[in-house]
């Protein structure tokens, strides 16, 4: 309870699909006035990329929170299983899909620790003990936060780059159950570095931007010699700042904003430089969000490739997705179309279209989430292959 120092979010009688819950006013109401703790001041407001990059997924509704003092510690506990009910015999998770065969597959499990003082310093702490991209445990998030404005804040850690709307946002908020191709195909993963972020006139205007290691995975100091990655993000939202996540789970009022990122990479074998714009909008349960990506990338030195394909490779890709909530905070309808060409001046089985629809529902407040998907995927240049799937996937995200 928030009085000595907990707040719980007690999730019980799951067949009835109800939470018994106590809110935090019941309990100081039922407390003596001297056991109650004085509530904490006001949080200062936090640019979407902060949000998503450094903060605690269920900030402000924390399952598991303690404060003493000018201290707050939070945990969060994250898990992802998939059913796969129908894969097609050409599917593969290599290529791409989200499934391989029929069956079942944890796709995440994640701890994370998160602590703050005064609201002005922060750090972070996740771990993947399950981690399809690295094979194993791995420290997936470890930043310190500095905040003593609004519109400055200074991380130095590894996280996500500022790059696309479709890459921040956390994978316990995804509308759909994947993030698009082109954003796991075209996106570093996460970096070593150090980055400032911030938003003016209420979030009107959001910036972010930092320089790393340029490798994930790279958790020494450098040098840069050995190779770099320089990223930016800009946003602006002439409504006001937008709701966290791709749902608009909150019933929003309208909010719009445009973005737009760029980011640069030189690793000693390859330069590459990619930009990204973007547009979204959320109304009363209606999440509208299409992106843009395009990136060139080039070897440093002499290519070791056949003299008939082009040293340089040119990705491009957009995508449109929308969601509208038919039982608000419950019932979810989501769809997404997806163009991607993994080679500009090459036809081959990486230039193809898909499509993906399915439905959320939201239990628990959100802490359980479950959502079914079809995706069905066409190679544009080559005989099309059969890789549909049909998959679910259930979360509990504390």
């Amino acid at each position: 309870m928030r009085g000595s120092g907990w707040v719980l979010a007690t999730m019980v009688v799951l067949g009835s699909g109800v939470a018994m819950a106590q809110t935090p006013s019941e309990t100081r109401a039922s407390e003596p006035a001297d056991a109650q703790v004085a509530e904490a001041p006001k949080a200062k407001a936090a640019s979407e990329a902060v949000q998503e990059l450094y903060q605690h997924p269920n900030q402000g509704n924390e399952a598991f929170r303690f404060d003493w003092k000018k201290v707050s510690l939070s945990l969060n506990l994250m898990a992802q299983a998939q059913v796969s009910t129908y894969v097609q015999k050409d599917a593969m998770v290599e290529n791409g899909d989200p499934a391989s065969a029929e069956g079942f597959r944890l796709r995440r499990a994640r701890v994370g620790f998160y602590g703050t003082f005064q609201d002005v310093l922060g750090v972070t702490v996740v771990v993947d003990v399950k981690d399809p991209e690295s094979g194993g445990t791995t420290v997936s998030a470890a930043s310190l936060l500095y905040r003593p404005m609004e519109a400055l804040n200074v991380a130095l850690g590894t996280a996500p780059l500022p790059f696309t709307r479709g890459a921040i946002a956390s994978s316990s908020r995804l509308q759909m159950i994947e993030r698009p191709m082109a954003i796991q195909f075209m996106v570093p993963g996460s970096q070593l570095g150090i980055s400032a972020l911030g938003s003016v006139a209420d979030g009107i205007f959001e910036y972010a931007a930092g320089v790393y290691n340029g490798q994930p995975g790279r958790y020494g100091l450098g040098p840069l010699t050995r190779g770099y990655l320089a990223a930016a993000r800009v946003q602006v939202a002439p409504l006001g700042r937008m709701p966290r996540g791709e749902s608009d789970y909150e019933q929003s009022p309208l909010r719009f904003a445009l973005g737009g990122d760029y980011y640069h990479s030189d690793d000693n074998a390859i330069v590459g430089d990619a930009v990204s714009a973007d547009v979204s909008l959320k109304w009363r349960g209606l999440s509208l969000l299409g992106e843009f990506l395009w990136d060139r990338r080039k070897p440093e030195g002499a290519p070791i490739v056949s003299p008939t394909l082009p040293a340089q490779t040119e990705r491009m890709a957009f995508y449109v997705q929308a969601g509208y909530f038919v039982v608000p905070r419950l019932l979810e309808l989501a769809a997404r179309y997806e163009w991607y060409d993994d080679h500009r001046k090459v036809d081959d089985a990486g230039d193809l279209w898909l499509v993906a629809g399915g439905a959320n529902l939201y239990l628990f407040d959100g802490y359980l989430k479950t959502q079914i998907n079809y995706q069905h995927r066409h190679e544009r240049k080559v005989p099309q292959l059969s890789n549909d799937v049909l998959f679910l996937q259930f979360q509990v995200n504390l």
